[in-house]
């Protein structure tokens, strides 16, 4: 009973996006305000969609489906004839790392999501009300995203703080405290990007496969993720005020 009553609020929750929508349209609430309070709002909605289940059939679906995944996998894996012993425990080995890994970093993951998701939707309602010839100047652009300086000092406590703590499960707040910064981080430096691209390149499906594809080359290439730096760039120097004086000048 409680389980379908947690379900029914996490849809509930869900279509809260769309008077959040409504409320930044009237300038009732500011857009990252709004993208925040969308964030909140999916957060909620996914502990009760997922405490639900719980309720309703006795496990975790998170643990359920990566469990299920990694053990896909390795029984994947086993099928190789050619394949030693040691082979198989290697890879066994790295598919346990790569699971821990997973878990540590799933609030993380969960966070992100959600704020990614709560942007694009509102995004989206942004492109309805220009479609209906209405005032969008209260929703952002995404080349104007810029990281505080103060985030970034903040992700370097948390990851100094997650190595005092590293036998400690509270690590793991911390690190994933640094990760969800990183990852916005390096969204605010594909902005500086779109920043100079989207005068050159209209057409913003276009620029987004320039990006998938250049930035995913150069990580896969350096190992280093260059938005991500971009971004920390921008934070401490705003490179766009830069490259708004170099066109004048």
């Amino acid at each position: 009973m409680i389980g379908n009553i947690l379900s029914v609020f996490s849809v509930l929750l869900n279509l809260c996006i769309i008077p959040t929508a409504w409320l930044i349209y009237k300038k009732k609430l500011k857009f990252l305000s709004g993208v925040f309070l969308g964030t909140f709002l999916f957060l909620v909605s996914f502990g009760c969609s997922v405490y639900g289940t719980q309720l309703m059939y006795g496990y975790s679906p998170i643990d359920y489906m990566v469990n299920a995944y990694f053990d896909e996998v390795a029984s994947l894996y086993s099928t190789f004839p050619e394949l030693t012993e040691d082979q198989l425990q290697m890879i066994s080995n790295i598919l346990a790392t790569l699971k821990e890994y997973y878990f540590t970093y799933m609030p993380s993951l969960v966070v992100t999501f959600s704020l990614g998701l709560a942007y694009v939707i509102l995004m989206l309602f942004k492109g309805v009300f220009a479609l209906f010839k209405k005032d969008v100047s209260p929703f952002g652009k995404f080349c104007d995203l810029r990281m505080p300086k103060s985030a970034l000092f903040f992700a370097i406590i948390a990851n100094v703080l997650a190595i005092v703590y590293s036998h400690g499960r509270i690590s793991y707040g911390f690190l994933n405290f640094g990760s969800i910064i990183y990852t916005i981080t390096a969204v605010c430096g594909l902005s500086v990007v779109d920043f100079g691209l989207r005068k050159k390149i209209r057409f913003s499906i276009l620029r987004a496969l320039i990006y998938v594809l250049v930035f995913g080359i150069l990580t896969v290439l350096t190992g280093i993720n260059v938005l991500a730096f971009i971004g920390m760039f921008d934070a401490f120097f705003n490179l766009r005020e830069i490259k708004i004086k170099f066109r004048k000048s």
